[in-house]
């Protein structure tokens, strides 16, 4: 388990994807802090079923080659619990599940198992996962990170440089996910990808896409097909890097007079009514 934690717990984001609202973490800092014992205090004794949820989290990441960075590996478990939470909730509800926005797979393999250790039987059924595979989509004025300077100078950046790519694939995440052989994934960009659909009501779907245009036609596509008692969370509200989200979130549901939560993890939720 060790070997496994120190692999995916990397000590510095990717290059190509630079957050600028996080410090710098030296491989110093890593040693220093006693990160590991602070993990086990917080979450050694979440269940999830009867998954151990520190194991259930890492070998979830394990299995997506997906990187967890010191500065965010806190709220990632928090939310990983809150995701898997709200997912169990709406298996009794009338519908299919989603999840927009998949990268390596890491956030539907932790769904899947977590229904696995409620539901022995389940093997992903009526989920469905999109994603484009290859790169994020083009950002609006609405998605720009405005800031200022010690020396009061304003100024206007990208989420993320210009072309770039994903370190995903759509082989790579189906042989991750080739334990839930009924799953489906489909390849495209959200929302267009979701007008190729037949009709269907929705009880569960997880919105994480980064930027302002994907998350409203998320958001537009799914709400009025969603179950009583249905489900919409998303990562992205709280996360200084992805302005644009939460402006369509709350866009949308001001529009609707939709009422919505708001978590310290940077997520929030719908539940149908």
């Amino acid at each position: 388990m060790l070997r496994r934690l120190l692999h995916n717990l990397r000590t510095t984001p990717p290059t190509s994807a630079p957050n600028p609202d996080k410090p710098h973490v030296t491989e110093a800092d890593l040693q220093d802090a006693p990160w590991r014992r602070h993990f086990e205090i917080l979450h050694g004794a979440t269940r999830i079923g009867d998954l151990d949820y520190i194991d259930l989290f890492w070998r979830c990441a394990n299995d997506t080659d997906t990187a967890i960075y010191p500065h965010n590996l806190f709220r990632r478990a928090q939310a990983g619990i809150n995701l898997a939470r709200y997912f169990l909730s709406a298996l009794e509800i009338d519908g299919a599940r989603a999840e927009c926005g998949v990268y390596r797979g890491m956030s539907s393999l932790l769904m899947c198992r977590a229904a696995q250790a409620v539901q022995p039987g389940f093997s992903g059924e009526h989920m469905h996962l999109f994603d484009s595979f290859e790169r994020f989509s083009e950002p609006t004025a609405f998605d720009m990170i405005n800031s200022t300077d010690e020396h009061g100078t304003q100024t206007t950046r990208r989420p993320f440089p210009v072309n770039s790519r994903l370190n995903t694939s759509l082989a790579e995440v189906q042989q991750a996910l080739a334990e839930f052989p009924k799953l489906v994934i489909r390849q495209g960009w959200v929302p267009q990808v979701l007008e190729q659909l037949p009709e269907q009501v929705w009880s569960f779907v997880h919105l994480d896409v980064d930027l302002y245009e994907p998350t409203l036609g998320g958001l537009e596509y799914f709400y009025p097909r969603l179950s009583a008692g249905g489900i919409i969370i998303t990562d992205d509200y709280g996360t200084p890097r992805y302005p644009g989200a939460r402006k369509a979130w709350e866009k949308f549901c001001t529009a609707g007079n939709i009422p919505y939560s708001v978590f310290e993890t940077g997520q929030a939720a719908i539940i149908r009514s």
